[in-house]
């Protein structure tokens, strides 16, 4: 749920797949997937963050 000014908006993901889960299982599955998802964008967010401290820079030169 998000606050922007008074208006407040709800997004609601949906999720398609071909096995047949319950509520914990999917919830696992989605989490899962994410952690997947998520570990590319921490590694060079880590590995820029390093590079630009080591040369002194800022990114975008």
């Amino acid at each position: 749920m998000r606050l922007q000014g008074e208006k407040t908006t709800v997004d609601t993901p949906y999720y398609i797949s071909r096995r047949i889960v319950d509520a914990e299982q999917a919830g696992e599955l989605i989490r899962g997937h994410r952690s997947i998802e998520n570990l590319p964008h921490w590694f060079w967010t880590y590995v820029l963050g390093r590079m630009t401290a080591v040369r002194g820079q800022t990114m975008g030169r």
